[in-house]
């Protein structure tokens, strides 16, 4: 048996990457530690404590990243991983992602692969895409997650457009107490609004990773059915840009508000972190 520890982080949406297959997100101060053990038998286990509690394990990402890694490295052993992770579980703030990261991160750490991180982001997306937790891969928030900064991708070619170092802006995540599962979303909403994504997308490209992150958000929440107007009265209170992260239904909202957002009659939990630049 060999052991290792991988860290990665928590991501938030600026361009969603379903209707495109290009996407772009940021990196925010929410860690994931994977402690990962290798052993000879043949099993996938998986422990998770989010944010101080244990939570139910899936494990079918754990495989997926098993699946991969016996394709690119020859990889034949089972896998233990024990995952402490400050993201909240409610869903668009790249858990999957993260995960899929610092147990890779994990590995090679064991094996003394030296993978650079660009490979690892591009092998957690694979594994997301094979095990069915992601519809793109979500390459952007793979980068986003292990490099920080705004991370701009072409997920379909697995390819880092453009990085660019960001202030670390105080940034509050509105987790609701619920999650909804994809399955439960009119994803095909999104597919058909493809041509005005792309044009976020190359607002994003061109520096302005504000204005694309509210305009991602507006429309995602009218395709999706959340409502807006958290977000927007997040930005008359003097936020820098705010929005659903991923297909929710966490809000990202970024600049100094936490005052209000501390007043908030918010049924969730009201998380304070910031941009990792």
């Amino acid at each position: 048996m060999v052991e290792g520890v991988g860290v990665a982080y928590g991501a938030i949406t600026v361009v969603n990457a379903i209707p495109a297959f290009k996407g772009a997100a940021i990196g925010v101060d929410l860690k994931v530690v994977a402690r990962v053990k290798l052993v000879e038998k043949e099993i996938v286990e998986g422990r998770s404590r989010v944010r101080g509690k244990n939570v139910h394990y899936d494990t079918s990402l754990l495989e997926g990243v098993l699946r991969v890694l016996k394709k690119r490295i020859g990889l034949e052993t089972g896998l233990i991983v024990e995952i402490e992770s400050e993201i909240p579980a409610c869903g668009g703030l790249k858990t999957s992602s993260a995960v899929a990261n610092a147990v890779i991160a994990g590995i090679s750490d064991a094996l003394d692969l030296g993978l650079p991180p660009l490979k690892v982001a591009e092998m957690s997306a694979e594994a997301n895409l094979i095990s069915g937790v992601s519809i793109t891969g979500a390459f952007d928030d793979a980068c986003a997650s292990l490099l920080g900064g705004l991370c701009i991708t072409d997920n379909g070619e697995k390819k880092l457009v453009k990085r660019v170092e960001v202030p670390s802006f105080k940034t509050i995540i509105l987790a609701p107490s619920f999650t909804v599962k994809k399955s439960h979303l009119k994803i095909e909403r999104l597919k058909l609004m493809k041509t005005f994504f792309e044009k976020i997308w190359n607002i994003a490209l061109s520096g302005d990773w504000r204005e694309a992150l509210f305009l991602n958000g507006i429309l995602c929440s009218l395709a999706l059915g959340y409502d807006t107007s958290l977000a927007l009265e997040a930005i008359t209170r003097g936020a820098v840009t705010a929005g659903l992260s991923g297909t929710g239904p966490a809000i990202a909202i970024v600049g100094d508000v936490v005052e209000w957002a501390r007043k908030l009659n918010f049924k969730g939990e009201v998380v304070e972190t910031c941009l990792r630049g």
